[in-house]
């Protein structure tokens, strides 16, 4: 054992049990979310948009592999706050590998505005990513940059997360991306005004087919 990890033992996130980030019991209580079309938030087979909500511009589907309630959300605040991000591959598990998108070319993270990554250390989005990437065989594609400081939405309403956001993001390797399938990818989705903003600029930028997946909505 290292002496960090004698001062300070990893425990489960879920009971506190010493020596795992999450143990079987608590990830077994983790609850598998509803797939819901993103824009009337109705149920959808794999999540994808219902052909009458589709817009020209916005997401083809969005996968959420579990409900952001109770345990969820605190392993989310662990990952966040805590730094504790060895539990998104924990989390994540057979369940959320699952290749549940046909025919993707490559996975593109929601990017931290470099300010707070630099605060944080590390993007959660981006090792979500790496983890699907390996399990799909596919690249990540850092093509987006944030280019606006925004301000946490987490506690915002609909129309003001959207006007938060809005214009937040850019594209900034075109080629990349040109008649490609593309899945953003994020910890969280709630309304979906992130990965619809992020989507909006793959699209403007040539992306055939854009989706979603979230490891908590």
């Amino acid at each position: 054992m290292r002496g960090w990890e004698w001062l300070f033992p990893v425990k489960c996130a879920g009971c506190g049990k010493e020596g795992v980030e999450l143990c079987e019991g608590c990830r077994l209580r983790l609850v598998k979310a509803r797939q819901v079309c993103v824009e009337c938030r109705k149920g959808s087979i794999g999540g994808r948009t219902h052909k009458r909500c589709c817009k020209e511009l916005g997401l083809d589907a969005v996968f959420r592999v579990f409900r952001y309630e109770g345990l969820m959300q605190r392993v989310i605040k662990a990952v966040k706050y805590r730094f504790r991000h060895q539990l998104l591959r924990e989390c994540v598990g057979e369940y959320g590998r699952r290749q549940v998108f046909m025919r993707v070319d490559g996975v593109v993270p929601v990017p931290l505005h470099r300010v707070r990554e630099n605060w944080r250390g590390f993007n959660q989005a981006m090792m979500l990513a790496e983890i699907l990437a390996e399990s799909w065989g596919v690249k990540v594609l850092e093509v987006v940059k944030r280019k606006k400081a925004t301000r946490p939405v987490a506690e915002m309403g609909k129309n003001e997360r959207e006007r938060e956001i809005l214009g937040a993001f850019e594209l900034v390797n075109m080629e990349l991306i040109k008649g490609k399938r593309l899945v953003v990818v994020d910890d969280v989705v709630t309304t979906g005004g992130t990965m619809k903003e992020v989507a909006k600029v793959l699209k403007k930028g040539g992306a055939r087919w854009v989706g979603g997946w979230a490891l908590a909505g």
